[in-house]
């Protein structure tokens, strides 16, 4: 029996793979870059991925880490991320990603979550049920359906197609109470107005396309927010992001957010109480022991903070330097793309608003998480592909 073709196994279940939960975690995306890596061993295609230095530094220190951490912890969930960086290391891009695929899989993504939480709706169900056994939570889910919703508007056919993108965007944000998912929002304005560019090319000039994406997506935030408000439920998520940037910016307090607020506090303190540890880390996983001291622990005695606070406990100050050195090699790669300035921004808008993620989630069991930072990752790709297919070299005026 033939095999499927692993480059459109592997494309589909990387980007769909963050979202659908089996016993409850999130494992498709771990699943099929294991099946992409004996395949292609066993085809005899596995070689090692042609990675900038920093890159391979990075990996190197990550496998490390992750040694160290299964030492330290004996935790079996540790496993995974072996099986993540050595995806990293014997991935390339293109032998190994199929962009039509990768499409497909953001497409259902985008679909998937938005059936289930407006089935949610419909029947009145708990707040973020899914979040249990179906499907990631909010914020997790946010980071990866902006990457979803921003690959499928790039590559939208038309205009109609890439404005649907963004309403089910939206309206999935605000049916899963997500204010994360609607802050991002702003990286998909240069991505729309590069929509309106290509569709109208000469006949549409830089202020009318601007003002004509602005202008869309005013119009959907007005009509979403209004029918909210027009609901019987006092709580309602246009007063949650008001309140959130309000609170946040003048008065800073959130009553939602103090949870992430201490535990951050919580491994600022730890690294001064460790400053060794806090150069080193001390292994992957290790910050579900070690913050026990300084933040409350969950019922079953571990700690599970968001990412900024795991990664600098876990790999300390070498990690957490390697990974910012990364996404700025990244920034630079994505400059040098020979497209239009509007698909660059937009592009410097996912990965910045990704990695500042960290500081709300924790993505780094997400294969796409890292594919999304390094400098051989989706998005240079993206970039080349679009080009190659719309034929961006010839800068559109």
């Amino acid at each position: 029996m033939k095999l499927p073709d692993r480059s459109k196994v592997l494309s589909f279940g990387l980007v769909y793979g963050c979202g659908p939960k089996f016993v409850g975690i999130a494992v498709l995306d771990e699943i099929v870059a294991i099946y992409s890596i004996f395949s292609r061993l066993l085809a005899g295609k596995l070689f090692l991925n042609n990675q900038h230095w920093i890159e391979k530094a990075l990996l190197v220190y990550f496998l490390f880490i992750t040694f160290i951490g299964f030492l330290n912890t004996q935790n079996a969930n540790a496993l995974r991320y072996f099986f993540i960086v050595i995806f990293l290391l014997f991935y390339s891009p293109r032998k190994t990603i199929n962009i039509d695929s990768m499409i497909v899989g953001a497409k259902a993504f985008l679909i998937s979550y938005f059936v289930i939480v407006f089935i949610g709706h419909i029947f009145n169900l708990p707040v973020a049920f899914w979040q249990d056994s179906l499907w990631v939570g909010t914020a997790y889910a946010a980071i990866f359906s902006l990457f979803s919703a921003w690959l499928c508007i790039l590559f939208a056919r038309n205009v109609i197609n890439s404005l649907l993108v963004f309403f089910i965007y939206l309206s999935t944000a605000i049916l899963a109470d997500s204010r994360l998912q609607i802050i991002l929002i702003v990286a998909f304005v240069p991505a729309i107005f590069y929509s309106f560019q290509r569709k109208y090319s000469g006949k549409m000039n830089l202020k009318k396309a601007i003002a004509t994406s602005i202008l869309f997506i005013a119009t959907s935030l007005l009509v979403t927010f209004t029918v909210q408000l027009l609901g019987d439920s006092d709580e309602n998520i246009f007063r949650s992001v008001e309140s959130t940037f309000l609170d946040l910016a003048v008065n800073n307090v959130d009553d939602r957010d103090t949870d992430r607020r201490d535990s951050l506090n919580a491994a600022l303190n730890w690294a001064e109480d460790n400053p060794s540890k806090f150069v080193f880390g001390v292994g992957i996983l290790a910050h579900q022991v070690e913050m026990a001291k300084y933040y409350p622990q969950s019922s079953d005695g571990l700690v599970r903070p968001p990412g900024f606070s795991a990664m600098i406990i876990d790999g300390g100050m070498i990690f957490s330097v390697l990974i910012l050195l990364n996404a700025f090699v990244t920034f630079v790669r994505v400059i040098r793309t020979r497209t239009t300035m509007p698909v660059k921004l937009s592009a410097i808008l996912v990965l910045a608003l990704v990695l500042a993620s960290i500081m709300v989630v924790n993505p780094f069991d997400a294969i796409l998480f890292w594919l999304i930072i390094i400098p051989s990752g989706v998005l240079p790709f993206v970039l080349r592909e679009l080009v190659h297919k719309f034929n961006l070299s010839v800068h559109i005026k």
